[in-house]
This record gives structure tokens, C-alpha cells and sequence, in this order.
């Protein structure tokens, strides 16, 4: 399999991760500043679990391709609802709408990366 066919979805899900890493992180400064955070979630926890996906998809582009389909199919499965409670849970989750729909886009872009890395990785098979 020819990595080079998944090297633009991995770039779309490195950005999509190291947004996430900067959101919460913002956010976990904001909450020590006594501030409120950007969004519902501002969590270590995610900040960890971004870094090692993002080491994971990396590896599985180079390597392991299976490792790669199976974590963008996770990055779809965590960021689809985080888009869908943009538009259905309590708006005073967020400081403002801004936040709000920000919050929104750099999920759509995670479903976007792990879609497009998913599809990347059948092609890359089918004409194996």
C-alpha cells in the first residue's frame, strides 16, 4: 500500500487534533485564570488521548494502515456529536455564540479529516 495516498487526510487530522489540543488547553487556562472555558469540555484527558491518536495516525499512515482507518473511524465517532450538540444542547454551555459554532467547525473538520482518511484508505486498497 502506498502511504503517500493517506499523507492529505493525515495532515487534515493532524490540524484537526492540534486544534482540539489548543482548544482545551486554552480552556484549562482559562478555568486556572477563574475564567470560563471556550466550550463544555476543557479536559488533560483529551489533550493526551489527541497526542497519542495523532502518534497513531502517523504510525498507521507509515505502517499499519489498518491502525489508521480504525482511528479515523474514531475521530468521526467522537467529533459528529460534538457538532450535532452545537445545535442541541443549552447555548449557556458556551461563553457566546462564537465560541459556540467554533467549537462546531473544528469538529466538522475532525469528521471531515476521518471521513475523507477512511475513504483515503478503501481507494488505497481497491486499487492494491
Amino acid at each position: 500500500m502506498d502511504s503517500r495516498s493517506l499523507e492529505a487526510p493525515l495532515r487534515l487530522g493532524f490540524l484537526y487534533l492540534a486544534l482540539v489540543i489548543v482548544w482545551n488547553a486554552a480552556g484549562l487556562l482559562q478555568i486556572a485564570r477563574g475564567g470560563a472555558a471556550p466550550g463544555p469540555v476543557a479536559s488533560p484527558a483529551v489533550i493526551g488521548f489527541s497526542l497519542l491518536s495523532a502518534a497513531g495516525l502517523l504510525a498507521g499512515a507509515r505502517y499499519w494502515p489498518l491502525l489508521f482507518a480504525g482511528l479515523c473511524g474514531v475521530m468521526v465517532a467522537v467529533a459528529a456529536p460534538s457538532v450535532a450538540k452545537v445545535f442541541t444542547e443549552d447555548p449557556g454551555l458556551w461563553p457566546s455564540d462564537a465560541w459556540r459554532y467554533a467549537g462546531g467547525a473544528v469538529n466538522a473538520l475532525g469528521v471531515a479529516a476521518g471521513t475523507w482518511g477512511i475513504f483515503a484508505w478503501l481507494r488505497s486498497r481497491w486499487s492494491a
